[in-house]
């Protein structure tokens, strides 16, 4: 498994807190194809917000649509409460293809999250006011995910990973057919060999 498509390093950081109805994506451009096995977040835990979902869905004018396409969960509770975060690994349930050059993104939501309980994503910024990552952009949706908009100055963008290996075709059984071919006075005759 590889590191594949990616924004994890930043020059500052901030923090976008997830609560119950209040879901955050980051959207991402596949650079190659590939099948998907993982992705990470960086983030911190605040209290005990339970369950952890992110799940992978197409995108369509920049911000999230549909159902996930993959989906992967873990334990809320056992992520760091330490201000610096750490990077999250969340393993689809299924493999998931991706194909290059397009738009997808990781959708986080915590759904019994609060104001006490909750998982803060890392967001990195620059300081020179331009876009981190012109791959993607930070998005929201205040009522679980129905609908998205871009979120917060194009200076943020959540800090993720996507891992995967390289997509395999099984040539086993495609079969080959070789014919011999002959043209003379207007007829054409074949024949399989």
């Amino acid at each position: 498994m590889t590191l594949r498509d990616y924004y994890n390093e930043a020059e500052e950081s901030a923090f976008i807190t997830q609560t119950g109805a209040y879901w955050y994506a980051q959207t991402f451009t596949a650079t190659s194809a590939y099948n998907t096995d993982l992705c990470k977040i960086r983030g911190q835990r605040v209290g005990t917000p339970d369950t952890l979902t992110v799940g992978l869905r197409a995108t369509e004018d920049g911000v999230p649509v549909g159902a996930d396409l993959a989906v992967a969960t873990t334990d809320g509770n056992a992520v760091t409460t330490d201000a610096a975060g750490e990077w999250i690994t969340l393993t689809w349930e299924s493999v998931y293809p991706l194909e290059v050059g397009t738009v997808y993104a990781l959708v986080m939501r915590v759904a019994s999250g609060d104001s006490d309980n909750r998982i803060t994503w890392i967001l990195g910024t620059t300081t020179e006011f331009e876009d981190p990552y012109a791959g993607g952009q930070f998005c929201r949706s205040t009522d679980s995910g129905s609908s998205w908009s871009a979120y917060g100055p194009s200076t943020q963008d959540g800090l993720f990973e996507v891992w995967g290996t390289d997509i395999v075709v099984d040539l086993t059984d495609i079969a080959t057919v070789r014919r011999l071919c002959a043209a003379s006075n207007n007829q054409f005759w074949y024949e399989d060999i």
